[in-house]
Order: structure tokens, then C-alpha cells, then sequence
């Protein structure tokens, strides 16, 4: 079992949202991205993952159509919201699930994770509830993440693809009290 395998069980006990889900398992070759410039979704994808030695989630278990896109794209989320990988970031990208009625256990799962990682790192309850706001209204005004086909947008400019989603494209980073350790070059933020 890996880590992929155990997001897919952490999925089947949380209530499934019902919304629409692009296509199934993407599979995504990191070599071939690593290769694409850095201002593609790809580019910025491969360098998020080498920035944060993330290694792409492909569960081997099944699930459903929902639970395995919903694990395969959630590092691509980071990456096309700007939040890093941190316990704020992570709730920044939480709740833009929620906002966009995708995220699993909703807005109870949201209001938990806020309490529950400002309790662990303190030092982090500002920035987790300010990214937990805006999180919120980013998915609401977005278009669909969960079902657009960002496998099939890898090659085309980051700045394009926010800009199909209805997602900012320029202006200060999604977090910027994030360190510049712990966000990505490419991340977004404020209205654009």
C-alpha cells in the first residue's frame, strides 16, 4: 500500500460531494514535464513537486472516478492556486474545494482542519484561517478544477490556464506571509 492508496481510504470514509469529475486516473509522466518550460502547468508542476520532493499519488487500489481524481490532481491544485505545502496552504486548498463543492467531508471537514491545525501550529492559526477565507472565494468563483482537464492543459502557459478556470493570473502570491521556501515561484494571488 502507498501514499496514494491510503488517500483513496481516507476518501471512502468521508462522505462524497456530489459534483462532476473530469476524466478518470491521469497518469502523469514527470520526466517528460520536468522538460516543458517553467511557465507551463507542467513546468511548474514538475518544479513544485522537485521543490517540495513530492512524489506524483497513483494509488493502486480502486475507487471511485471521484476519489482517484480528486488524489491524483490535488498537488496540480497547489499548483494552479498558489498555496504551498504547508498546514495553510493545505487549508487554503481545502477550502477551495469546498468553495467549489468538491471537497470531501465539506465544510465540517474545513471547519475541523482549521481548528485542529491552528491548535498544532499556533504560530500558523492567522495564515491557515486567512487562506481558509480565501480559499473559499477562489472556488466559488472558479470554474469546476476537479473536472476541467488539466492533464490535457500541461503544455499550455500557467497564466492561460488560471485564466480559463476564472482564477487570478497575476498580482501578489496566493500566501504572502508564506516563506519563498515554502512557495512556489509560480504562485497567484489577488485579484487580477
Amino acid at each position: 500500500m502507498n501514499l496514494g492508496d491510503l488517500v483513496i481510504l481516507k476518501l471512502m470514509v468521508l462522505p462524497e460531494p456530489a459534483c462532476e469529475v473530469g476524466g478518470a486516473f491521469p497518469h502523469l509522466e514527470l520526466a517528460g514535464l520536468r522538460k516543458l518550460p517553467k511557465k507551463t502547468l507542467g513546468g511548474a508542476y514538475a518544479e513544485f513537486l522537485d521543490e517540495h520532493r513530492i512524489t506524483p499519488l497513483e494509488p493502486t487500489r480502486k475507487g471511485s472516478a471521484y476519489a482517484l481524481r480528486f488524489t491524483a490532481t490535488h498537488d496540480l491544485h497547489h499548483v494552479v492556486l498558489g498555496f504551498d505545502t504547508t498546514l495553510a496552504g493545505e487549508i487554503g486548498v481545502l477550502a477551495f474545494n469546498v468553495g467549489q463543492g468538491t471537497a470531501p467531508g465539506g465544510r465540517r471537514l474545513l471547519a475541523f482542519a482549521k481548528v485542529f491545525y491552528s491548535i498544532i501550529t499556533p504560530w500558523n492559526a492567522r495564515r491557515i484561517f486567512r487562506n481558509a477565507r480565501l480559499g473559499m472565494e477562489l472556488g466559488r468563483a472558479a470554474e469546476n478544477v476537479l473536472s476541467a482537464p488539466l492533464e490535457a492543459w500541461l503544455d499550455e502557459s500557467l497564466a492561460d490556464v488560471r485564466r480559463r478556470l476564472k482564477l487570478p493570473t497575476s498580482g501578489r502570491a496566493a500566501d504572502p506571509e508564506a516563506s519563498a521556501a515554502d512557495r512556489p515561484a509560480s504562485a497567484l494571488s489577488g485579484p487580477s
